[in-house]
């Protein structure tokens, strides 16, 4: 009977030993994971500020670019290729450049058909002009003018001065472009120095204005 007594009242303390032992293992790990949900919690807190910086425009500050330094440090691009200054015509080319700046100062009519295009002429000297030589001149010096906003006829009499704008390379030959200072104001003109090829000879080139 003795024993029997010995071995419940045993029972009874391992029994409290094991509750005891389950409830600080229960209360450990409750611990635990309210630890790991607060850090969550903070996390998401964190990100749900840094996304209502961006919703309200929060942004880090751009460093500011100094225009004028880009400005003055870039070089202006080079000219195409085919773009030719004054002083970089050579040859016929030349010639036939220089002859027309002194026909037009001087208003020499006879110096200035030599150097047009011989299709040219006759479409619209002979042609269109009815041998005209002074209305051709005034058309063939037709060209935009600055101060009327419009294409306009200049009076070959009245040109007072020509000046070389550039050369470009064509399907013909070359687009050559001056200003032409007349008593009425500046007018930009548009020429054609087309190119003539043979077999046993150099490249020459003639003048060829607007038509009709």
């Amino acid at each position: 009977m003795y024993g029997r007594c010995f071995f419940l009242k045993g029972y009874k303390w391992l029994l409290i030993i094991l509750i005891s032992v389950i409830s600080i293992s229960c209360k450990n790990g409750s611990d635990t994971d309210n630890s790991s949900l607060e850090n969550q919690n903070e996390l998401t807190t964190e990100e749900w500020e840094e996304d209502l910086q961006i919703i309200e425009g929060e942004f880090p500050e751009k460093e500011e670019v100094d225009e004028d330094l880009v400005i003055f440090e870039s070089e202006p691009p080079p000219p195409p290729l085919n773009y030719y200054h004054r002083d970089q015509v050579v040859g016929d080319l030349d010639s036939i450049l220089t002859l027309l700046e002194e026909a037009a100062v001087s208003k020499d009519v006879e110096k200035m058909i030599p150097l047009m295009d011989e299709e040219y002429i006759e479409l619209e000297l002979n042609g269109m002009c009815k041998g005209d030589k002074g209305f051709f001149m005034d058309k063939f010096f037709s060209g935009y003018s600055r101060k009327y906003d419009r294409f306009k006829d200049v009076r070959f009499s009245d040109i007072k001065e020509v000046e070389f704008e550039k050369l470009m390379e064509s399907i013909d030959g070359f687009d050559v472009f001056y200003s032409i200072e007349t008593e009425e104001g500046e007018v930009d003109c548009f020429w054609v120095l087309k190119a003539n090829y043979s077999e046993d000879g150099p490249v020459t080139y003639k003048l060829i204005g607007t038509l009709g």
